[in-house]
């Protein structure tokens, strides 16, 4: 298992930020180059998240939002992440797509439709963070929900849910019966 790392983040120490900085060695993780904390966290917490998911299916909300609200915490950021899912609802990844500022982050449907072929996945789970700490799904997080669901509809890939995270809580928009 190679656990995966994208992002928009730049090194403090003008490290260069590859696509593939950790995988997995007879059950150890090999950092494979100089990562600031900031990555070291972002790593761990992916690593933390692939090993859960690992052990079950996300079958429901509930369990996603379980994932998810580590990999958020302490982020200042909004980021938006993505979960890819088998037809099983096994995770085949978790892929931070990109990273924007306090209070808004640029999802690009075309990133996230070419990640969902390059992982040959079949559903997905979109999040992201308010570090407002307000869960309210706000205009724009509903017209994105709106846009994708045909998008991902017209290549066979189900969007399953659309996460909001905040302050070790959840919005589900899904469970609002907004997808």
């Amino acid at each position: 298992m190679t656990i995966k790392y994208t992002s928009t983040i730049s090194s403090t120490n003008n490290f260069p930020i590859p696509t593939n900085l950790m995988e997995e060695v007879g059950g150890k993780y090999l950092i494979k180059c100089p990562v600031t904390s900031e990555q070291l966290l972002q790593i761990t917490k992916t690593a933390l998240i692939k090993e859960s998911a690992n052990k079950s299916k996300i079958s429901d909300s509930k369990t996603a939002i379980n994932y998810l609200i580590p990999y958020f915490n302490g982020q200042e950021n909004e980021i938006f992440v993505a979960l890819f899912l088998d037809n099983l609802n096994k995770l085949i990844e978790v892929e931070t797509l990109d990273v924007g500022t306090i209070n808004r982050v640029n999802v690009y449907p075309r990133k996230l439709i070419k990640a969902i072929l390059k992982h040959n996945a079949s559903g997905v789970i979109i999040s992201h963070n308010h570090p407002s700490g307000d869960l309210t799904a706000s205009e724009d997080d509903i017209k994105l929900t709106n846009t994708l669901k045909p998008l991902l509809g017209a290549i066979d890939v189900v969007l399953i849910d659309h996460i909001i995270v905040s302050n070790g809580n959840a919005n589900s928009l899904a469970s609002e019966n907004l997808i």
